[in-house]
């Protein structure tokens, strides 16, 4: 089964980047709008499952980037009880 992941960055790294831009290409691009690098491999991975969250300021980063708006970046939603589900 596919693991499900919090955040749609790697959806919209295929969906709106060139398929001959690298995933280091775009590592370095956002890492001038101040995301670090490695801050932006782990990014890319973490899980609904994960209680880890990315700040808001950096989920307006890559909304800009990918030129999305910020609730497009979530892959979940939260219900009325606090419970986070998969969208």
């Amino acid at each position: 089964s596919q693991m499900k992941y919090k955040f749609n960055i790697n959806h919209y790294i295929s969906l709106t980047q060139p398929r001959e831009k690298s995933i280091d290409t775009i590592a370095k691009e956002l890492l001038a709008l101040g995301i670090n690098e490695r801050t932006f491999y782990r990014d890319r991975v973490i899980t609904i499952s994960d209680v880890v969250d990315i700040p808001s300021y950096r989920l307006i980063i890559y909304a800009k980037y990918f030129g999305v708006s910020v609730t497009q970046m979530l892959n979940y939603s939260v219900s009325k009880t606090g419970k986070i589900k998969n969208i």
